[in-house]
């Protein structure tokens, strides 16, 4: 009898001893009814999130009547209890980032949220992270596991931010020009730093600029056309990714005005006007400010033009003199439009057009004298009236002679 008494004490100590570690081998985190389970449940955070290599792994775990959170980490069947210090390292061993430019970090192992911070694990091992709880309630301590793979969570390919910048700058000599590369994270994801890096291409050659990591690169050219690039790259959690903007050209030019005339050739009788006019275009329309004029004249085409004063309009009407003679214009347009310059201070500046001998307009006045034109009139009257007689004078001739033929037949 005292056999049998001893062996049922043995068995009532072995059964409480080894009930809740047979319900964490089988994965499952329910107790029976009267230990009443403290229904955990794990989510990942956000649950629809790839983690790229490198990235933080968030997990966490949420229960009623927890007292205790303990994580593990299972490499390969390895056992690493990320509660003590020997596990910690040894889970940073087998996380380790193969660039080692990735800082490993373990978060809130004793706490419901589990975070490793730059662990890398390859697609081959096979990796679980789980969780015992340790709950208390009226029918005593129990033990429940939860566990997640991390196989499906690591991604070898990392999705590149979006990147812009403006194409084709033209720009004035000494103005200030920003070319800016703006990035945008992908959907879903959100990168942790960037780092710029500029280019400039001269003859042919790609060339790093020194000193410039911003998002903005402030363009220091003289005239000319030269291209410009951005390189960035994204880093999370020690990985990077590289992606470049296309070639950008930058034209620095000087600005200017061309001036034509529509009528070059002007013949004027004395007493008589006609208007000239100057047509101008701007090199870069968006340079436009105010527009001046002012004409010029000269008795020959490469000689010294001296200004027409009070001649500061787009046209210019003219009298014909009485004296026979050549003049030529010219008119002189000027642009003042407000500009930025390198600084960021806004001034302004002044362009003109250029003279040019063979751009101009040829006046010719034909001379003579009001007097003189009222005397080439009379006569013109003069002539007509002759001539008018003289019709008159044939057609009374042939009137008397038909009158003479009719007689004669009668």
């Amino acid at each position: 009898m005292k056999k049998i008494i001893v062996a049922l004490l043995a068995a009532a100590v072995f059964a409480v001893s080894v009930l809740p570690f047979a319900v964490f081998a089988g994965g499952s985190g329910e107790v029976a009814a009267v230990q009443k389970s403290p229904a955990a449940e794990v989510t990942r955070n956000p649950v629809e999130r790839t983690f790229p290599r490198g990235s933080d792994l968030v997990y966490t775990v949420e229960g009623e009547n927890v007292t205790k959170f303990e994580w593990h980490l299972i490499y390969n069947g390895e056992d690493c209890e990320l509660t003590k210090a020997n596990g910690v390292n040894r889970a940073k061993e087998l996380g380790k980032n193969p660039s080692g430019d990735a800082a490993q970090e373990v978060i809130g192992a004793d706490s419901g949220t589990l975070r490793l911070k730059g662990f890398w694990f390859p697609k081959e091992a096979n990796v679980q992270v789980t969780c015992v709880l340790t709950g208390a309630n009226n029918a005593g301590v129990v033990v429940g596991p939860v566990a997640v793979r991390l196989m499906d969570t690591v991604d070898d390919t990392l999705q590149p931010p979006d990147i812009k910048m403006k194409a084709n700058v033209f720009a004035r000599q000494d103005t200030i020009i920003k070319l800016a590369c703006s990035v945008q994270d992908p959907e879903g994801f959100t990168y942790d730093a960037y780092q710029y890096t500029w280019f400039v291409l001269e003859n042919g050659k790609e060339k790093e600029i020194p000193d410039e990591e911003g998002s903005i690169l402030v363009v220091n050219q003289d005239l000319g056309r030269r291209e410009y690039k951005c390189r960035v790259t994204a880093i999370v959690s020690g990985t990077r990714i590289e992606h470049e903007t296309m070639w950008t050209s930058v034209e620095i030019y000087v600005p200017s005005v061309k001036v034509s005339y529509p009528d070059k050739n002007v013949t004027l009788k004395a007493g008589k006007t006609a208007k000239i006019e100057a047509e101008y275009e701007v090199f870069r329309p968006v340079d436009e400010g105010k527009v001046t004029f002012q004409w010029y004249k000269s008795d020959k085409a490469d000689g010294v033009y001296k200004k027409v004063d009070g001649a500061t309009d787009a046209e210019l009407e003219l009298k014909g003199t009485e004296e026979a003679c050549e003049e030529y214009y010219f008119c002189i347009v000027a642009n003042e439009p407000y500009y930025q310059n390198r600084e960021g201070d806004l001034e302004g500046t002044r362009y003109e057009s250029v003279f040019d001998s063979l751009n101009v307009v040829k006046v010719v006045h034909k001379g003579g004298s009001a007097a003189g034109e009222s005397g080439d009139i009379n006569l013109f009257v003069i002539i007509f009236v002759v001539l008018g007689v003289v019709a008159v004078m044939l057609l009374a001739a042939v009137i008397v002679l038909l009158v003479v033929l009719l007689k004669r037949k009668q």
